[in-house]
């Protein structure tokens, strides 16, 4: 009966267990909830299919603008030209001059109507679209990479609110365990007290700590509840909403050495390669400017069609339709040396870019040096401090033993437990900074989160 008791027992908790499970999220989560979340990392996507339409915009000047135009015109009358008396000498002799009396020619009727198709196609801009072309293929790959720039940050953000939680609830746990070691000591020397074995200034110190811990208990808690808030405003939502994360021990350490973390960066981190094309946009930008010098060829045509009925089939004037082509040159011959500024300014532009392209290389390099300098020193420190907790636990259980025994004071007991605090203390912040550390490292190398 206990048996089939127990069964019951267990199968009412495995809903409730299911729901604390799927109630808790893991970074992987945090992460993809962040992504997609995140207003920035928005519009930065919104900046890289602006880039691209731009793109695609700039492509369309290879080809022939066509257009269509349709007009009506009302004249207050048909239009005229009087014509003045002409006398036109004999032709032959004895012939009389033959004079033309004076009159009106009509020229346009008081209706027009009239359409017109009409094309123009570069032939040679001096390389003008081109370069204009791939100046916009360049700036949405820019955009591109600023958007991967932004998704990494991202990413690295949440990581940061993650660790930062699983630290606070470690603390918290710590602060518990000193209040709970604590109350346990308070029991005893509450007793030593009441045989009369201890003074009353030993029971005071054991009373004081014991209230200091339970302030730190309640700092330690506040932590775990702003921690959280953190990571919710990060994932936009309730600050206040509930909010259980997966325990994350120990991120794995990557193997690279100092110099591959760098060269990696430096080639496959989206701010580096952004600025090499910011440099690749300076060249272009030369190009740009030196189309200029060369001339520019073109041809249009156009088909017109007028009369005075909205069809345009004529007016009985003038013929219908008509057509022409003309292929065109245009060179600029003298400006005052304008060109040659503007090249000269597109010049500068690129020596610019490549010395930012070093500033961010350089710049990149010693942000690489001094997260892996971290990361290495976070992992040896966590060997340090799981060392010491041990150590600090001993030294705390054997003084209390002889506490008990009242070999030890109570001020010896109270010191081994604030050593023992402070062991755990250290040990836990040891994880938390070295999962960051291997988290930043890999960000500044770009790798994907």
């Amino acid at each position: 009966m206990r048996r089939l008791s127990l069964i019951l027992t267990v199968l009412l908790l495995i809903p409730h267990l299911l729901m604390a499970q799927e109630g808790v999220l893991t970074l992987d989560e945090a992460i993809k909830i962040a992504l997609k979340q995140n207003p920035t990392l928005q519009a930065a996507k919104y900046t890289f299919s602006m880039a691209k339409e731009a793109e695609k915009e700039a492509w369309t000047r290879y080809f022939p603008t066509v257009k269509f135009d349709y007009n009506y015109t009302r004249w207050n009358e048909e239009q005229h030209v009087r014509l003045q008396p002409v006398e036109i000498p004999p032709l032959a002799p004895g012939m009389q001059p033959i004079t033309l009396k004076p009159g009106n020619v009509v020229t346009s009727r008081q209706n027009v109507y009239q359409y017109t198709f009409s094309f123009q196609q570069p032939i040679f801009t001096g390389w003008a679209i081109t370069a204009t072309h791939r100046m916009a293929l360049i700036s949405a790959r820019q955009a591109e990479l600023e958007a991967e720039e932004t998704r990494l940050e991202v990413a690295y953000n949440v990581k940061k609110a993650y660790f930062g939680i699983l630290t606070a609830q470690r603390m918290k746990d710590v602060a518990e365990l000193a209040v709970k070691q604590l109350s346990h000591h308070l029991f005893v020397a509450q007793n030593f007290f009441e045989q009369g074995i201890i003074p009353r200034n030993d029971l005071l110190k054991s009373q004081v700590a014991l209230a200091q811990a339970k302030q730190d208990l309640v700092r330690a808690r506040n932590g775990v509840a702003v921690a959280r808030a953190t990571l919710n405003a990060i994932l936009h939502r309730e600050v206040t909403a509930p909010l259980e994360v997966e325990e994350i021990r120990l991120l794995p350490h990557p193997t690279i050495t100092l110099r591959e973390a760098i060269n990696r960066a430096l080639e496959k981190r989206p701010v580096v390669e952004a600025t090499r094309k910011e440099v690749e946009k300076g060249k272009e930008g030369i190009r740009l400017a030196r189309s200029g010098y060369f001339p520019h060829i073109f041809l249009e045509g156009a088909y017109r069609k007028h009369g005075n009925t909205p069809d345009c089939t004529g007016d009985g004037l003038t013929d219908a339709e008509d057509w022409r082509l003309t292929a065109g040159l245009e060179w600029t011959l003298f400006e005052m040396g304008r060109t040659r500024h503007q090249v000269e300014k597109a010049r500068l532009g690129e020596l610019k870019a490549l010395a930012m392209l070093k500033e961010v290389q350089d710049k990149v390099a010693l942000e690489v040096q001094e997260a892996f300098l971290e990361m290495e020193a976070a992992r040896q420190n966590i060997e340090t401090a799981k060392s010491a907790v041990e150590q600090a636990k001993e030294n705390f259980r054997v003084t209390e033993e002889r506490y008990k025994e009242q070999i030890d004071t109570s001020t010896e007991v109270l010191d081994a437990q604030t050593l023992l605090t402070q062991a755990q203390t250290y040990y836990y912040r040891a994880i938390y900074q070295y999962n960051l550390a291997v988290a930043h490292l890999l960000r500044l190398m770009g790798e994907e989160p």
